[in-house]
């Protein structure tokens, strides 16, 4: 592989600690009362998904992750990269005929300050593509499509590594392979389609074009 497109919230860094309890919090405003645990399984859905299935009426979701997204900043600090995210990045950049890109589903202003103005793991990626790029989101393919114009990459040698079902319907549907990272919260089961099955943010190296 040459091309490497990443997505970042349960890929790149652990926002698990800034959503979840975040999400709690809104929906104990709202009378919905569960449990972290019992929330666990939504940190990788989609938000309108989430707030769907936990019982908010389809009306107020707008109001409701307008909360949580700011509810969920004030949280920050919580975040961390993985383990292993930060050296595999630099191995990759430091091939001459390899790209990096992000691309998320956060907004642009969301991608500066919540991660490209806060972890230096973001000076290893070449460009970055967010919500504001495309009017399709995953699982539609358009983040990705964006991505590879970018890089000018062909789809035989790109690769999309992320955690969530709408992360691999998005690689399949731009006809590129997908690699589940499951060193965070992504679910083997739920990503079981995937064409890699990564445990640990190291083993994508074993990808990188082979040297003489």
């Amino acid at each position: 592989m040459k091309n490497f497109i990443f997505d970042v919230d349960g890929t790149l860094v652990d926002t698990f600690n800034m959503y979840i309890p975040a999400l709690k919090e809104v929906l104990d405003r709202h009378g919905i009362h569960r449990k972290i645990p019992e929330l666990a399984k939504y940190f990788s859905y989609s938000g309108d998904r989430t707030l769907k299935e936990v019982g908010i009426a389809k009306e107020k979701r707008t109001q409701v992750f307008d909360e949580w997204a700011q509810t969920a900043a004030t949280r920050l600090k919580n975040v961390t990269v993985f383990h292993g995210v930060e050296n595999t990045l630099r191995s990759i950049a430091q091939k001459e005929e390899t790209s990096l890109v992000v691309a998320t589903s956060r907004t642009k202003s969301q991608y500066l300050d919540q991660f490209a103005n806060r972890f230096t793991i973001h000076q290893y990626f070449d460009t970055y593509v967010t919500a504001d790029d495309t009017q399709q989101h995953k699982p539609d393919p358009a983040p990705i499509q964006v991505s590879m114009h970018r890089m000018q990459a062909q789809t035989n040698d790109t690769i999309y590594i992320g955690d969530s079902l709408s992360d691999l319907q998005a690689a399949h549907a731009a006809h590129i392979k997908f690699g589940s990272a499951l060193w965070g919260a992504g679910d083997a089961k739920i990503l079981a389609q995937a064409d890699y099955q990564f445990q640990d943010p190291r083993e994508v190296l074993e990808l990188l074009p082979k040297t003489d």
